[in-house]
């Protein structure tokens, strides 16, 4: 991909990011980091695959959001279910992708600049440290996260 192309694409995407500041991290900073991100070649160990976005909610009524990649759903699922059986988990989206590794971790640094990005802790259900979990209301809602997922997609896949 071309650097303009790049950067086009780019300002596509900081336009759909929350518009307060991170208090840990700097915009412009951030979305350096994605346009690295974008514009490096995908990892020899990067595959097709899923990037999904779930929906737990704990036994208390605490709904916390979790983004990640699989190559099976119905797998991971079972995973997530056997793990936290005291949570309800939904999926909300699944996105197919050709470089599974690179979407997700673009998609991460996006979230960063928002603050959405939930520090772990001791999940309710089972007291393991779920990383990679989000709060969307800081990114402006699940569908906004839904989008900016889908137009990296299209960048990730050029």
């Amino acid at each position: 991909m071309s650097p303009q192309c790049a950067a086009r694409l780019l300002a596509r995407v900081a336009r759909q990011l929350p518009r307060h500041q991170s208090t840990r991290y700097s915009t412009t900073y951030t979305l350096g980091r994605v346009y690295d991100a974008l514009a490096a070649r995908p990892s020899r160990s990067d595959r097709p695959g899923l990037v999904y976005w779930l929906k737990m909610v704990h036994r208390s009524g605490l709904v916390e959001w979790k983004a990640g990649r699989t190559d099976n759903m119905q797998r991971r699922l079972r995973q997530w279910r056997r793990q936290c059986p005291g949570c309800r988990i939904t999926v909300v989206d699944k996105v197919r992708t050709r470089y599974a590794k690179k979407l997700e971790r673009c998609l991460h640094l996006c979230l960063k600049t928002s603050d959405a990005w939930k520090v772990p802790s001791a999940c309710e259900a089972c007291r393991v440290f779920h990383r990679e979990k989000f709060e969307v209301g800081r990114f402006g809602g699940i569908t906004k996260a839904l989008n900016v997922t889908r137009l990296l997609r299209d960048i990730v896949d050029m």
